[in-house]
């Protein structure tokens, strides 16, 4: 058997001691000096990313509170864009139905910029799945009503075959932009966290009533409602 030196420890009394255990223990020296490095230098990169997401955090919801509160004056915006493109088709839609379309050209609405550039910012803003959504497909409705009023500006006199029902469709369109927009003025206003997903007919004829168009001067556009309602669609555009 061979024979073995003990480890023996003992507490140093003098520094030639204190230096040889320092010299015949220097790698675990070491390691345990690097290891506490380590850990130190870990807990304060932790440290800074706490503090680098609370910062985030916080400028979110700056942001979020920033535009939610300018949301009012946005919805506002886009309400009277839906309503002044219902009253031009409305007037056109008249021009048609009694033989004046010759010489009238529709000029669409252009959409309110400034209040698309805050939609937009409202969307990056928010993470409710509902606001989100609704404000979406406002600006869809908004984007293929644009491009709808563009065609009907460029019909001629001959080519009025299914123009009032295309001008239906495309009030229902406005009426939809309004009620969206009312749909989020609780919202909007800090009055209620809530946002519907959907606009529902009541809130569609209720924005038809509110841009002028009544049943009585438009039969037609509410028969269209009313048979696009009793096929279980919505307002909004598929």
């Amino acid at each position: 058997m061979v024979a073995t030196t003990p480890i023996v420890w003992h507490v140093c009394r003098n520094v030639d001691c204190a230096i040889t255990a320092l010299y015949d223990w220097q790698t675990l020296v070491g390691s345990l000096i690097a290891l506490g490095a380590a850990v130190w230098a870990g807990r304060l990169v932790l440290k800074q990313i706490r503090q680098s997401d609370v910062q985030e955090a916080t400028r979110r919801q700056q942001r979020f509170t920033a535009a939610r509160s300018t949301l009012p004056l946005t919805l506002s915006a886009m309400a009277n864009y839906a309503t002044d493109t219902a009253h031009r088709l409305k007037t056109f839609k008249w021009a048609v139905e009694r033989d004046h379309l010759q010489g009238l050209l529709l000029e669409p609405v252009p959409p309110p910029s400034d209040a698309i550039a805050a939609l937009e910012r409202m969307i990056e803003a928010t993470d409710d799945p509902n606001v989100t959504k609704m404000l979406r497909k406002m600006l869809s409705e908004v984007q293929l009503l644009q491009s709808r009023s563009a065609e009907l500006g460029r019909v001629n006199f001959g080519e009025r075959v299914g123009v009032p029902h295309n001008v239906d469709v495309y009030i229902l369109q406005c009426a939809t932009i309004y009620a969206q927009a009312s749909a989020l003025f609780d919202f909007a206003r800090f009055a209620n966290d809530d946002v519907d997903e959907t606009v529902t007919w009541a809130g569609a004829y209720n924005a038809l009533n509110v841009m002028g168009i009544r049943d009585l001067e438009f039969p037609a556009l509410y028969e269209f409602c009313r048979n696009v309602q009793a096929n279980g669609n919505g307002p909004e555009s598929p």
